[in-house]
């Protein structure tokens, strides 16, 4: 059982650092910690990938903002049917 996490993008909007990139896991995992890359995490959001409509849509676990020594992860619990989540996350560096 694997929940990973990559970042596919790495860019500024404004003042902010904005990183999104895919969560995959296999079937049997709840998901895990996704490794945003930021330092203090301000915003997140994350969406179910694959098929249209899913039983259970993609949770957060975490009270914003994230602050510097908690922001290295961000616990996501992606459900039952979900194998792909995309997320997306602004903060500083």
């Amino acid at each position: 059982m694997t929940f990973s996490t990559t970042i596919t993008v790495k860019t500024v909007w404004g003042n902010k650092r904005v990183h999104y990139g895919i969560v995959s896991q296999q079937s049997g995992d709840e998901g895990g910690v996704v490794k945003t890359g930021l330092r203090k995490i301000e915003s997140f959001d994350i969406w179910a990938g694959g098929k249209a409509i899913h039983e259970q849509a993609p949770t957060v676990n975490a009270t914003f903002p994230i602050v510097p020594g908690d922001a290295s992860g961000i616990v996501v619990i992606l459900g039952s049917g979900v194998s792909t989540a995309y997320w997306l996350a602004v903060g500083t560096v």
